[in-house]
């Protein structure tokens, strides 16, 4: 979508919202490769619990809550606990299983949110 690659005026990048879409698609096709999903859905608006969805054989698996930040950035890359619950609490009603994506620029983690073992670092 031509919007989502608008530039931002002030800092000549992306805008956050476009950075952050961006990071999503990045950890749903991590996970996608990784267990050879057949499938990856963006929930619109990253309103939910999960912000992205990876399915294997048209069927929802995996429940990916994402977080980002740039490199440069001061802000945390963390996700709250309340959110994590709320994953949690989203997929065992769904029978998916809940991964948590945190990164920081180009490096991250996916992890998976109730045993906090990792999944994918990259």
């Amino acid at each position: 979508m031509i919007n989502d690659l608008k530039m931002s005026s002030k800092t000549g990048r992306r805008s956050d919202y476009s950075y952050g879409r961006t990071k999503e698609l990045t950890h749903g096709r991590l996970v996608q490769n990784h267990v050879n999903g057949t499938e990856i859905k963006r929930t619109p608006g990253s309103r939910g619990p999960a912000d992205v969805t990876v399915y294997k054989n048209g069927s929802p698996t995996y429940d990916i809550q994402s977080k980002s930040s740039r490199a440069s950035s001061q802000s945390s890359n963390t996700v709250s606990q309340r959110d994590i619950s709320k994953l949690i609490s989203h997929s065992k009603e769904r029978g998916t299983v809940p991964l948590i994506a945190e990164s920081k620029g180009n490096h991250g983690v996916i992890r998976y949110a109730v045993s906090g073992r990792k999944m994918i670092s990259y």
